[in-house]
């Protein structure tokens, strides 16, 4: 149910933000939409149908070294792709300089996903599957959560919108990975946040 809302919110958001592209230029209502509808909803979620601690459910309470290391080793892992198959843009690559997008795609996007999608999906997904069976669902739902905005604005050609789904599915995995083998959600975080500063840097 939590979910399911959360799914109607979010593609009513993507359906204002087609109606009305202007609304992608202002960064603080977009910092204020995904904190609003990402992070505290799943936080008020943790705090009152599981229990406290909401950080140490989360994972941010515990394992912070082991979580830094794995998240740096799984960004390097994500780089070494990322060189192999893109290392015609590597001299393209220029760290943005607006506090909009460092703000969005780069910080508080990789917050709130991970917050949601492995700090309480996967995590409850793995209470009640198997391992393997946890990370492929909590993946593709983190895939169809990109879907609206996407397929709404037209951004892509079907096949194209397929490739794009189908990156963000393996991003899922790998970020689930993260959390599971380090035990701490500073890993996907770090990770994630590290990811997109390079893929918004290549302008990929």
């Amino acid at each position: 149910l939590f979910l399911t809302g959360f799914f109607v919110v979010w593609t009513l958001w993507a359906l204002l933000l087609v109606h009305y592209p202007h609304l992608n230029q202002f960064g603080v209502l977009r910092v204020v939409v995904r904190v609003a509808v990402w992070i505290v909803p799943t936080c008020v979620f943790i705090r009152f149908v599981e229990g406290s601690p909401v950080l140490g459910r989360l994972g941010l309470a515990l394992n912070w070294r082991k979580g830094m290391l794995f998240g740096l080793l799984g960004f390097l892992a994500l780089a070494a792709v990322i060189g192999v198959h893109r290392h015609s843009r590597l001299g393209l690559f220029a760290l943005p300089t607006d506090p909009a997008t460092w703000l969005n795609p780069i910080l508080l996007a990789p917050i709130a996903e991970e917050v949601l999608f492995r700090g309480l999906v996967f995590r409850m997904l793995l209470e009640r599957l198997a391992v393997w069976s946890a990370l492929l669902v909590s993946a593709l739902l983190f895939a169809l959560i990109h879907l609206p905005y996407w397929w709404l604005s037209g951004a892509a050609s079907p096949a194209g919108l397929a490739l794009r789904l189908g990156s963000i599915f393996a991003y899922g995995i790998f970020f689930a990975l993260l959390y599971r083998w380090s035990g701490s959600l500073y890993a996907p975080l770090i990770c994630h946040v590290l990811n997109n500063l390079v893929t918004v840097s290549l302008g990929l």
